[in-house]
């Protein structure tokens, strides 16, 4: 039979790919009888129903045909659906084994944080304890420094007194040989004697008695003061020297505990709250810049009127320091005052008194100085007292 044109281009091919099957489909839907001798040749377990259908065409052979390719495609849908479920099992099995692994791995590093907050607690407590620890001995170092200072001034200044005082002494006791000798002189061309003579000579002789004990206990005084700075040098005072040197101890300005800063209301009510706290304030200074448009007058009982609470609330001696001229009589500011309020003397500056109040002060026990004058900060700073200036002092004062 002859090939039809259609299919001479395939006719050879082993395997139809679908450029091909086109080309078979369109020839034996052309050709009748191609279609008739293929549907002859071959029977419905061959090419299946659709294909049998298709090829003899009996009545109402489409509608079949449509049912059977719809039911292809509900049983291709359905295995579709079929593997898209599998593959989505699949891929929630692999979900929930990360989240498994995702959780496990969340718990250990809630765990390792945990540790490292506990260590990082640690690490802060060791520190503070550390700094704290670095401050007390750096507080204590320099209040070695001032007490072995404090000592060597002493024992220098106490050297030179008594090589004075000996000279002195040689010289009375010289003036008072000479007198003696004038005396016998005196006795002797004049030929006296007598009770007066007598007693004169035993004055004498007591005096210069006096002078030579007098010489003796200050030989022994000064060797005892050279004797620990020549054979005890760098070994510990005895508890007698040390309690001297606690008593001649310079004073040294009170160390804050962190975090408290100089300078802030949070120092002051610390100090203030000391026990043997003592509170020396600038009158005009303070009360200047508390109410600047006030008279004196008023700003002083504006002044003591507060530092009387202040004295109340936390219990620290205080003293306000005014210049004036009304020799150191405090002003007139009612009765029933804790506090003291004084004037400075002609000639005398509130400055002054102050620098002098602070290095008459003894005893560890803070002193605060409450002033905005740089010049009196710096001064009553190297005295050794607490410095604040008026508008921190003022925040706690006006509470």
């Amino acid at each position: 039979m002859p090939v039809p044109p259609l299919l001479r281009p395939v006719i050879r091919f082993s395997r139809l790919n679908a450029k091909a099957l086109d080309a078979a489909r369109r020839a034996v839907e052309e050709d009748d009888a191609l279609r008739g001798r293929i549907a002859e040749a071959v029977d419905e377990a061959r090419v299946g129903r659709a294909g049998w259908l298709w090829l003899n065409r009996p009545e109402g052979w489409e509608r079949q045909l449509a049912a059977l390719v719809d039911a292809r495609a509900e049983a291709d849908a359905d295995s579709d659906l079929s593997r898209r479920l599998q593959q989505a099992r699949r891929e929630l099995d692999a979900a929930l084994v990360a989240s498994g692994r995702a959780d496990d791995a969340r718990r250990a590093a809630e765990e390792q944080a945990t540790r490292a907050r506990a260590d990082l607690d640690g690490e802060r407590k060791a520190r503070r304890q550390a700094e704290e620890r670095i401050a007390d001995l750096e507080a204590r170092l320099a209040a070695a420094d001032v007490s072995r200072a404090d000592l060597e001034l002493d024992r220098d200044r106490l050297r030179a007194q008594g090589a004075e005082a000996k000279r002195e002494l040689t010289v009375r006791a010289d003036e008072i040989a000479a007198l003696k000798d004038r005396l016998a002189e005196a006795e002797e061309r004049a030929g006296l004697g007598g009770p007066d003579a007598v007693r004169l000579s035993g004055a004498l002789d007591r005096a210069r008695q006096a002078t030579d004990a007098a010489a003796r206990a200050l030989a022994e005084a000064t060797a005892e003061l050279d004797a620990p700075a020549e054979g005890n040098a760098g070994t510990e005072p005895s508890d007698a020297s040390s309690r001297t040197v606690r008593r001649r101890r310079r004073r040294t300005a009170v160390r804050l505990p962190p975090p408290l800063v100089d300078n802030t209301p949070e120092a002051v009510v610390h100090l203030v709250r000391q026990a043997g706290a003592t509170v020396l304030v600038d009158g005009y200074n303070v009360s200047m810049a508390a109410w600047p448009g006030m008279s004196l007058a008023s700003q002083r009982e504006r002044l003591v009127d507060a530092l009387d609470g202040l004295h109340a609330r936390y219990g620290a001696d205080t003293i306000v320091v005014f210049d004036g001229e009304t020799g150191g009589r405090r002003p007139s500011t009612g009765q029933g005052r804790s506090i003291r309020a004084l004037f400075t003397n002609e000639g005398e500056t509130a400055d002054d008194r102050i620098v002098a109040m602070v290095s008459a002060i003894r005893g560890a026990a803070p002193v605060l100085v409450a002033t905005s004058d740089r010049e009196l900060r710096d001064r009553v700073r190297a005295a050794g007292a607490n410095v604040v200036a008026a508008r921190p002092f003022l925040a706690v004062l006006l509470r």
